[in-house]
């Protein structure tokens, strides 16, 4: 393939053609992020959200509008201490100035929220497909503009953050991203770098977007800025051979405006006071970074000492990068601040490892702990030509001289190797890699165009193959049966957090108070939907290690003493137990501790003793029963200060119940209580045993509470009891609860109050 000529005459075309395809584009990238998935249908109409990081963004949102700032802290989250939130503000702020005109009142508002939120995204994905569209337009024509639109909007990479119902960031940064990356391009292509004034005007736009982006999301800076920063680089070697007057002002009003655009977030941070050079959350390394690449560029604005084709200027870049090579070994040697935030940042990332291998976004595209065809998925057929079209575009910036090519060549390369190790970064991949491959289509079809042009379009559509078929399927597919919908576990884990928004704010001991415990990825969901407090939320182990690890401690534990203490210090009320926690097993054991491996693990599956532990006794109605229901703790007891009190409707066909084999309920939960505790007087020794029934007759499901007690020398006998016979306890509905001893027995009457208070019930004769 010959290089890119860029005095090659192209021909006139009009301006319906440019939005001929620019509308095509828009329809294809609309269409596969209308897919549902996380988007999900809620049985009571509408739809909610899958998205647990959109569903903070929500909350934080809601927050906004409320509070008029967005929040840094969230006394929510690692309950009752609270935490910094990790995320920088101005993505939330910008949703919550845009729908601040249109958010309703009422108790429906949170909902609202919820969808607005969860919509934007798609919005951002289709205008990054126009954006690359357009920008191919202007370097090639109609055939790379509609190349490169074809293949961002059909890319699996950006279409998994922008498809409806997901709300998180990744879709916003993308765009961003992708109008640095054009502005840059534009600048080079348009002569920009050669004027003064042009060049400090295109530095202020960049200066505003790269700072608006880190402010964003953080980590923008390394994978994102730091890409332009080595294009910069780039354009300064040339400058010594070559008159670009713009491109100083350029440099520094980028770095400039991008530190001051920030500075408002970093005065905000939660975590400038206790990690002020921290490099993972936002501090004041971040805009040092920016003011440091400001005075790069600072040096370049005098006139005579660094002009083009002097000997000045063409060592300037070898001094630059000794002289930062010095200042970065004299930080880490004295162990000045910078470098301290940046060995803190390292060490914080490795204890934080063991969380992030289990987030599926930072999972790799290609060796072993990649999935099968998952590359190809994200990015379709058309990463194996990326290469080889980075290369051809190398020659053509180098042949041509075209500056603008530079801008594709690095951020394709930084990003792909960045995409291969996390597949998060498919999603800024996708401009980039659009448009070189799309740049090298439209060369390959300069000749005859009309006719290979189309040919190539449709290569290009099929190399996105895997991608477009999934989405096909997800858009013709058939609405739910009622008996898929008996099955939706989704939607039973949904309503059992809308059950816990709708109690009664107060707790047992009449607190406001109160948390809820569950695994660390329903942490959004409780913060959010069930309007309560977490202990676990999914920042996992980036807002404190022991709120990441104590509800692996809990559901693993096999004391339930011990159990209760944990919960009674995270001031937990409610426990959200579904039935999924059986497919997190190893995890939970990998963040307990690998020794429990042992004794809970029988291969791939739960050991029988996984049953006597909390989250199997939470799973199977609170008793600690094996096979042929025999009991597996020495009390021979059900839990006394844990009672059930919402059980689904629907059931997780993934999950058998011990007992019966048959699916389990999708979610279970329990709420802490003090007990009544119930008392019996008669002989020394004497065994006594209370069981009850518990009947969820709108989920078709029941247990049975057992509890048993020795009397002491007094001959008094105690049995602590979660459930009383009167309402109020939640939806379930006592019956048949009996006591017995020897040949004695009676029916047992609980009241409310004494559950709720713990006070003491004489069982009669």
């Amino acid at each position: 393939m010959t290089p890119i000529d860029a005095n090659a005459p192209r021909a006139a075309e009009p301006r319906w053609l440019l939005w001929l395809i620019l509308a095509a584009v828009a329809a294809l990238a609309w269409a596969p992020r209308s897919v549902p998935g996380l988007r999900h249908e809620h049985p009571g109409g509408g739809w909610f959200s899958r998205d647990p990081d959109g569903l903070y963004h929500a909350r934080r949102v809601e927050r906004a509008l409320d509070e008029g700032a967005v929040a840094e802290r969230d006394e929510r989250m690692n309950f009752p201490e609270g935490a910094p939130i990790p995320w920088p503000p101005y993505y939330d702020r910008v949703l919550a100035w845009s729908l601040a005109p249109f958010a309703p009142e009422g108790p429906e508002r949170w909902r609202w929220i919820e969808r607005a939120v969860s919509s934007a995204p798609r919005w951002f994905g289709v205008a990054s497909a126009l954006l690359a569209s357009f920008a191919a337009w202007r370097m090639a024509g109609w055939v790379a503009a509609l190349c490169v639109g074809v293949g961002v909007a059909l890319c699996r990479g950006t279409i998994n953050y922008s498809v409806i119902g997901t709300g998180d960031h990744h879709a916003w940064i993308a765009l961003l991203s992708g109008l640095v990356l054009v502005l840059a391009s534009e600048a080079a292509r348009t002569g920009a770098l050669e004027s003064r004034t042009k060049g400090a005007l295109v530095g202020v736009a960049l200066g505003v977007l790269i700072g608006v982006m880190v402010g964003s999301w953080v980590a923008s800076l390394l994978f994102l800025v730091i890409p332009l920063q080595l294009v910069l680089a780039v354009w300064i070697a040339v400058r010594g051979a070559r008159a670009l007057d713009g491109l100083a002002p350029l440099g520094l009003a980028a770095h400039s405006v991008a530190a001051l655009v920030l500075l408002p977030a970093v005065f905000a941070s939660p975590w400038r006071h206790e990690h002020p050079w921290m490099v993972v959350n936002l501090s004041w390394f971040h805009p040092a970074q920016l003011a440091l690449g400001a005075a790069v560029f600072a040096p370049l604005l005098a006139p005579r000492a660094f002009a083009p084709r002097t000997l000045a200027a063409r060592l300037y870049p070898l001094g630059v990068a000794l002289a930062l090579a010095l200042l970065a070994a004299l930080a880490w040697a004295l162990e000045l601040a910078p470098a301290r935030g940046l060995a803190e940042g390292f060490a914080w990332a490795s204890r934080a490892d063991s969380f992030m291998d289990t987030v599926q976004e930072s999972a790799p595209l290609v060796g072993s702990r990649a999935e099968s065809g998952v590359l190809f998925l994200a990015l379709g057929y058309g990463v194996l030509a990326l290469p080889v079209a980075l290369v051809w575009l190398a020659r053509s910036a180098f042949a041509q001289r075209r500056l603008e090519l530079v801008v594709w060549i690095v951020s394709g390369a930084w990003l792909l190797g960045w995409a291969l190790v996390q597949r998060r970064f498919a999603d800024p991949l996708a401009v980039p890699m659009a448009v070189a491959l799309g740049l090298g289509a439209a060369q390959l079809t300069r000749f005859k165009p009309r006719v290979s042009a189309p040919l190539v379009c449709l290569a290009v559509a099929l190399a996105h193959w895997p991608s477009a078929s999934s989405a096909w399927r997800g858009l013709t597919r058939p609405a739910a049966t009622a008996e898929q919908r008996a099955f939706d576990a989704v939607a039973g884990e949904r309503l059992a957090l809308e059950w816990i928004r709708g109690v009664e704010r107060t707790d047992a001991s009449g607190g406001e108070r109160w948390s809820v415990l569950s695994h660390w990825d329903r942490g959004h969901g409780i913060e959010f939907v069930a309007d309560a407090a977490s202990v676990a939320t999914n920042f996992g182990s980036y807002i404190g290690i022991e709120s990441y690890r104590d509800p692996p401690r809990f559901f693993l534990s096999q004391s339930p003493d011990e159990a209760l203490a944990l919960l009674e210090r995270r001031a937990v009320r409610f426990v959200l137990a579904p039935a999924s926690l059986v497919g997190v097993l190893r995890s939970q054991i990998r963040v307990a501790g690998p020794e429990l491996g042992a004794q809970l693990l029988d291969g791939a599956a739960p050991s029988e003793r996984y049953w006597a532990t909390m989250a199997g006794r939470l799973l199977s109605g609170g008793a600690a029963l094996g096979a042929g229901q025999r009991w597996l703790d020495p009390a021979r007891s059900s839990l006394a200060q844990l009672a059930l009190v919402h059980v689904s409707r629907e059931r997780n066909a993934q999950v058998l119940d011990p007992r019966s084999r048959q699916a389990l309920p999708a979610a279970f939960v329990w709420e802490r209580v003090r007990g009544a505790e119930l008392q019996w007087r008669g002989a020394s020794g004497a065994r006594l045993e209370v069981q009850l029934a518990l009947d969820f007759r709108e989920a078709g499901y029941g247990i049975q509470w057992r509890a048993e007690a020795l009397a002491d020398a007094q001959g008094v006998a105690r049995v602590v009891c979660p459930y009383s016979t009167e309402a109020g306890l939640g939806q379930g509905v006592v019956r048949d609860a009996i006591w017995s001893c020897g040949n004695e027995r009676g029916a047992v009457r609980i009241p409310l109050a004494a559950v709720r208070n713990g006070a003491s019930v004489q069982l009669e004769r």
